[in-house]
């Protein structure tokens, strides 16, 4: 469904006729620069499928004829960010998002993620933030109030009960996790099974404290920027590089990949154990450390060294990038709205450049690596 409204941008009084699709949220935020001055204009709509109009920034609404005014199309679920059509256009907002869910339809998923997808489906984030609602309630101990709130939305969202409460934990996990985190995840599987000395991780992974929670948490908040790409990457669809993302807070999306970054590397005693195993024995032996704590206590930076021979282990290196996280972290990072590029600036002092659908897809993959890393805690440490 595509709804209409017109505003005009305050800078300038250029008129905007917007033709928004709704999408599987409840609410959407849009920015974009406007035709005229460019000066970026943010605009909503919250509480659907009824709608209120939110004028963020550098917007009004006014009524005029749709024939007045350029058109901006809004998408909140397909990357197709936003794009501009002539004035008397009338089939153009409709025609993209029927070619966009084409070529996505055509698509072959791999035969694994359709067996994983066909039991962990998602559209949209509802039935993921039931779980997330769960697990806040579980870490808090509220163990009774998890149970009673199960009780009362199990059936909306289609989730299954469990005998177990702690189970919905990794139902949010399995649903989170697509086509790369699913990779990540069988990775550590395939090599677990060819360990002997288990115990040595095991008893290594005891005394880990690692809160995963609060990234899943944040990455929620900022749902509305992270569906533009996340709905493709969990169904394993290839993403139209034509088309270009969009970003209504880029001051909270860009310290994501550091927050996410952060945990990933507080957890990645598992694949190094695990390659140790292999290779010597024990998850404490290293070519060149004395064990896995000193291996803990060096930087981040350099963490995957240790196991990028393994094949089935060295997933995380298309997402693990000191350079992006060091920039998001010391605030290296300026958004262009109009080309949807990040300039940032590289631990060398470099300028580099990254387009925001490009930086999206990073937070998206290294979300999913710690998804895959703390069902495999679950379920094998």
């Amino acid at each position: 469904m595509i709804i209409t409204h017109t505003i005009v941008c305050l800078t300038c009084e250029t008129k905007h006729l917007l033709k928004v699709t709704l999408g599987y949220e409840n609410k959407q935020h849009h920015t974009f620069p406007c035709t005229e001055c460019e000066e970026d204009i943010q605009f909503g709509i919250e509480n659907l499928p009824r709608g209120e109009y939110r004028y963020i920034k550098n917007c009004r609404f006014e009524k005029f004829k749709y024939d007045e005014a350029v058109q901006v199309l809004l998408h909140p679920d397909l990357a197709v960010g936003h794009k501009i059509v002539p004035a008397g256009d009338v089939v153009t907002a409709t025609l993209l998002n029927v070619k966009e869910m084409s070529r996505m339809f055509k698509q072959s998923v791999p035969e694994k993620l359709k067996q994983h997808r066909s039991e962990h489906q998602n559209m949209g984030s509802q039935k993921l933030r039931f779980f997330l609602k769960v697990w806040s309630l579980l870490r808090r101990n509220k163990s009774s109030l998890a149970q009673e709130f199960v009780l009362k939305n199990y059936n909306i969202h289609g989730a299954k009960m469990h005998a177990d409460i702690n189970t919905y934990i990794e139902d949010f996990l399995n649903h989170f996790i697509g086509d790369f985190g699913l990779k990540v995840y069988e990775g550590l599987e395939k090599e677990w099974a060819k360990s002997t000395n288990k115990k040595s991780l095991i008893d290594f992974n005891k005394i880990q404290e690692v809160d995963e929670f609060e990234v899943f948490e944040e990455f929620f908040d900022l749902y509305t920027e992270f569906s533009q790409v996340y709905l493709y990457l969990n169904g394993g669809i290839e993403i139209n590089k034509k088309n270009s993302s969009s970003s209504t807070d880029f001051n909270k999306t860009k310290k994501y990949y550091s927050s996410a970054y952060e945990v990933v590397a507080k957890l990645l005693y598992i694949p190094a154990g695990i390659n140790n195993i292999i290779e010597r024995g024990d998850a404490n032996e290293f070519k060149s450390l004395k064990s896995l704590e000193v291996y803990m206590n060096n930087g981040n930076g350099n963490k995957l060294n240790c196991f990028l021979n393994n094949e089935e282990l060295k997933y995380p290196k298309e997402c693990y990038d000191n350079n992006i996280r060091n920039a998001s972290f010391h605030n290296h990072m300026k958004f262009n709205a109009k080309k949807s590029k990040i300039t940032y600036t590289k631990n060398n002092n470099d300028v580099e450049h990254i387009s925001y659908q490009d930086y999206l897809i990073l937070c998206v993959k290294i979300s999913e690596v710690l998804a895959a890393y703390k069902l495999f805690k679950i379920r094998c440490l």
